[in-house]
């Protein structure tokens, strides 16, 4: 037997939910109207207690060693799709990884990093023994499974941020261990299913947990390890961070659904009272200017200082610079009409609705919606009436190719922005053709009579398939219309960067499929095939009809370029086809 023991360090957040009943409901409302004499804790803590989240997700945020019988070296988690049947199957998993090791050499080879950026670049070549994988779906956790919430009672989430944190499993291994017999399996906070307690995390305190915890913390945080088909439940030890804030839900008789009991059961302020103030318990706001300037890194900062503070403009642009735009939305009426501090936050951070926090008189200042609509597009539907209708500003709104996609092949989309703007705006032909060929969902919210053009309609069908549903009816089905839509998908193929073809895929798709559109053409995927687009995570056979699955030609071409890596999305024909097994062999 082996002797392993792996730690995975990094910045994050430990969530618990507490179950309490009425008894303590009422004691929760006395003690806010008191003041707060008595910690939170002190009244939650009988409760039944669910672990939410250590905090810590697989990426690149985090340090990761393994220890095999006293010898330490790094390993990396990389996510991996798949039937939970797959990953029973050693050797669809050491071709899977054999991929990702290769892919990730090649791009060190070509100097661009992407997904692989964590991976040590000295390594010659990348070793697929120093991953670990994990999968997407059927291994998560359900944080809190089944349980129901008891009408009458509430739940408490306790929050507690930490600097460095460190995720500990040791366990004996069989002699033949390797890093690859193991699965890392993750909480499936984000689930579509209703489980109360992780709906109700997700829902309601994911955003403010992920601002205030660390980089490495994500929807999908680790949860343990499988090993020879049984999880093992990984252990948190940490240093540093808060001492928690509190939000309830209340379920009352008589109705199913959850309702805020209170936002700000805790917020924090105990930890920053003096001594004489502990002892009195009561909740002092701060008042001194120098003592809460040295807290601007507290993204909780709004909530603990006086008004007089919340309109001291020195005060509310470093917090702003240091914690984020959205603190903007507890700052003084006088600020939020403050020209300089709303400029400052738009060229700092991406802010949407936020937004709608500033006074009308900013929302009617050019300038300041120039840098609103730079910092995130969306801010234009907060505009005047006027600038809704202000053709230079629209046209500055609009993405250039540069900023078109992110830097994982993803489309920005805008489209739904022009459903806010002037009917002027929504019938110029010029403004809009260079709209819909960004983006062709902007098509829904034209004119009637551009919806009738033909030059703009497959623009935007070039751009966004599905945006030939708002087309006027004749052009739906128009044969010379279809062929030019399929011309300049074509040429998009040529002339889009290659990481962000598969993805772009989904919105090129002439044919509806389970989970979004996809292409039936075999011409179109043929051509994006050929342009090597497969990234990590995303595959063009992913993006493909039933029928293109099992399509010979198409498949070959794939995994001569992806491997195991596209043969997963092949039909069961063709994933046992003996021509296509041989290239696999040789590849190996």
């Amino acid at each position: 037997m082996k002797k392993i023991h792996l730690t995975i360090e990094g910045s994050g957040a430990q969530v618990f939910a507490y179950e309490i009943d009425e008894s303590s409901i009422k004691l929760l409302k006395k003690n806010a109207e008191d003041g707060y004499p008595l910690s939170p804790v002190e009244i939650v803590e009988g409760g039944e207690i669910t672990l939410i989240t250590h905090g810590l997700a697989p990426n690149n945020w985090c340090t990761y060693t393994v220890s095999i019988e006293g010898q330490e070296k790094s390993f990396y988690p990389i996510v991996v799709e798949g039937k939970k049947e797959d990953f029973m199957d050693p050797n669809y998993l050491d071709g899977m990884l054999e991929d990702w090791a290769y892919q990730a050499q090649v791009s060190f080879r070509d100097g661009e990093e992407g997904a692989y950026g964590f991976l040590d670049r000295e390594a010659n070549p990348v070793d697929p023994a120093s991953f670990i994988p994990v999968p997407l779906e059927g291994f998560g956790y359900i944080p809190g499974g089944r349980h129901q919430i008891h009408k009458g009672h509430a739940i408490v989430f306790e929050v507690a941020p930490y600097a460095n944190g460190q995720l500990n499993i040791a366990f004996d291994a069989t002699d033949d261990f390797k890093l690859s017999d193991l699965l890392m399996y993750t909480d499936e906070v984000d689930t579509h299913e209703e489980y109360e307690l992780a709906t109700l995390y997700y829902n309601h305190l994911f955003t403010d947990v992920q601002r205030s915890a660390g980089n490495a913390f994500d929807e999908d945080t680790i949860r343990g390890i499988v090993y020879k088909d049984k999880k093992f439940d990984m252990q948190l030890d940490f240093q540093g961070g808060g001492d928690g804030w509190y939000v309830a839900f209340s379920k009352s008789e008589g109705r199913d659904g959850l309702f805020s009991l209170d936002h700000n059961i805790n917020s924090l302020l105990e930890a920053d009272l003096d001594e004489t103030d502990r002892e009195d318990k009561k909740v002092a706001l701060i008042t001194d200017k120098e003592q809460a300037l040295k807290m601007v890194d507290d993204w909780e900062l709004m909530e603990k200082i006086s008004e007089e503070l919340k309109d001291d403009p020195v005060i509310v642009s470093r917090a702003i610079s240091a914690s984020g735009y959205s603190l903007f939305e507890r700052a003084s009426e006088r600020l939020k009409a403050d020209k300089e501090i709303v400029l400052t936050a738009c060229k700092l951070f991406q802010i949407s609705y936020e937004f709608d926090g500033v006074s009308d008189e900013l929302k009617a200042d050019k300038e300041v919606m120039m840098a609103a609509v730079k910092s995130h597009i969306s801010a234009l539907k907060f505009a005047s009436e006027e600038l809704r209708a202000d053709k230079e500003l629209i046209r500055y709104a609009i993405p250039n190719d540069d900023e078109f996609y992110d830097e994982d092949g993803n489309r920005r989309h805008f489209g739904s922005i022009l459903e806010h703007l002037s009917d002027d705006i929504k019938s110029d032909r010029d403004l809009i053709l260079s709209i819909v060929k960004k983006d062709g969902s902007a098509l829904e919210f034209v004119s009637d009579i551009l919806k009738a053009d033909k030059e703009v309609v497959i623009e935007a069908a070039a751009s966004f398939r599905g945006a030939l549903d708002y087309a006027e009816t004749s052009l739906q089905s128009d044969p010379d219309v279809l062929s030019e839509i399929k011309n300049k998908v074509l040429e998009r193929i040529e002339n889009l960067p290659s990481k962000c073809l598969p993805l772009d895929l989904q919105w090129m798709g002439d044919q509806e499929g389970r989970y979004g559109r996809v292409v039936d053409d075999p011409e179109i995927m043929l051509a994006v095939l050929r342009r090597k687009a497969g990234v990590v995570g995303s595959q063009p056979l992913d993006y493909a009809a039933e029928r293109l699955k099992d399509n010979k030609e198409l498949v070959i071409f794939a995994v001569r370029n992806d491997g195991n890596w596209a043969l997963k999305h092949a039909s069961e024909r063709l994933k046992n086809d003996p021509d296509i097994r041989k290239i696999m062999e040789e590849q190996k």
